[in-house]
């Protein structure tokens, strides 16, 4: 992966063991024909659940590399931790997007659910 492609929310369709490839849908598609050919590399699986007790085994630390699920939409962009679930009462986390920016170039800060948070693949390398 590289900083040029997107990631989407998908469902994963169909498994080819001999190409090693997934059939998924565009989660943002209702009617389910956008379908899309990705190797494992290209997948990142979601969380099923919260875990079971908030404590920063189980989150990403403050100023961590994330990709980020862009509120009300189902696609993530390159952001930081500003603060993990633990140091929330809402029990999600705060980020801030690469180059999201206020018309005054203060970074914003954005709440994304905690199983819409994930790990940066190591290939992209944020702003």
């Amino acid at each position: 992966a590289d900083a040029d492609e997107n990631w989407i929310l998908a469902t994963v369709r169909v498994y080819d063991a001999q190409t090693h490839t997934y059939m998924v849908s565009d989660d943002d598609d209702v009617s389910g024909r956008t379908v899309h050919r990705v190797n494992e590399g290209s997948l990142i699986a979601l969380p099923n659940a919260e875990p079971p007790v908030f404590s920063v085994m189980h989150e990403h630390a403050q100023g961590a590399c994330v990709l980020a699920m862009w509120p009300d939409s189902t696609c993530f962009y390159p952001a930081r931790v500003a603060f993990p679930p633990t140091r929330r009462a809402e029990r999600d986390y705060l980020v801030v997007f690469t180059d999201d920016n206020d018309d005054l170039g203060r970074p914003v800060w954005r709440r994304v659910p905690v199983k819409y948070v994930v790990r940066m693949p190591t290939a992209i390398h944020p702003r």
